[in-house]
């Protein structure tokens, strides 16, 4: 199974002078200095890090238990 390369976060400044944290087109954290930026992206990159290995980590014990039951669905 072969992963896709996410879309580097990148840090703008706006015309009125706020801060956005971005992913291609879509903003996804602002502040009001560039530090505060940063902070917010850190954050989200430590988000989506965390957020896959959960999914891997969830999938690997799917994997190891083997098909469920059709009735069940916890």
């Amino acid at each position: 199974m072969g992963s896709v390369q996410a879309e580097r976060l990148t840090i703008k400044q706006t015309a009125t002078g706020y801060w956005v944290v971005e992913r291609g087109a879509v903003q996804l954290a602002g502040a009001t200095t560039r530090r505060a930026a940063e902070a917010e992206r850190d954050l989200v990159n430590r988000l989506h890090d965390r957020s896959v290995r959960r999914v891997s980590r969830r999938d690997r014990a799917a994997r190891l238990a083997g098909p469920r039951p059709r009735g069940d669905r916890s």
